[in-house]
């Protein structure tokens, strides 16, 4: 690999307002790419934009759309995407964009509705999209798999789980239809997004419904 290539994944945040357990596959995705490689656009509210800069600097508060990047090659990871994602679709200048989505089953196509549609392409040197595969990944699993490939794994070599069930207690579980890259024998999920669903994500579910503005503390 070209040690000159940088990493640099954006996220233009596409939920408003921004749930716990988005805010949970965030600050996942920075650790996973690293926090000076990590950066979120579309953060438009003040406490969010204030909960965002505890993740990294590298937070906009305007899209993507409103950004220029002349000699960077854009990757939009679109499941739509005709053609799948490679090692030398990767130059010294990539940026690679994930739609802050969180997902809905079946999937509603809203990244390529509410992003690949709506990028201004003459921002950049070029605009390129890209499919992970089969399967609807996590925000922070498909940064995890583009990050794999930059580094100069296969996409059909990246052995992945499609749907994980979480056991909540000896009676419940909650079922995950999502993709999941498979390392050292299991689902890269985060210990942290685990633990939030089985002990908060109804308490907050209930809170949101509640609350006339539909916020909820995410930091």
């Amino acid at each position: 690999m070209n040690k000159k290539r940088r990493f640099r994944v954006f996220v233009e945040n596409l939920e408003e307002p921004i749930s716990r357990w988005l805010y949970i596959e965030y600050k996942n995705l920075a650790r996973i790419v690293g926090k000076r490689n990590i950066f979120f656009t579309n953060i438009k509210d003040e406490y969010e934009y204030y909960c965002m800069k505890k993740i990294t600097e590298n937070v906009f508060k305007e899209s993507i759309s409103f950004l220029s990047f002349k000699n960077s090659r854009l990757i939009i990871l679109d499941p739509d995407a005709s053609k799948s994602l490679k090692i030398t679709d990767f130059d010294d200048g990539t940026i690679v964009l994930i739609g802050g989505i969180m997902g809905d089953f079946p999937p509603k196509h809203r990244t390529n509705i509410e992003l690949s549609n709506k990028i201004k392409r003459e921002n950049f040197k070029e605009v390129i999209y890209r499919n992970l595969g089969y399967g609807q990944f996590p925000i922070d699993m498909a940064g995890l798999i583009a990050l794999m490939v930059y580094k100069g794994t296969r996409l059909d070599n990246i052995d992945v789980m499609y749907g994980i069930e979480i056991s909540v207690n000896k009676k419940n579980t909650i079922y995950l239809p999502y993709t999941y890259p498979v390392i050292n024998g299991r689902p890269a999920i985060s210990e942290e997004e685990i633990e939030y669903l089985k002990n908060r994500v109804i308490e907050d579910e209930i809170n949101r419904i509640l609350s006339k503005d539909k916020k909820i503390k995410i930091c």
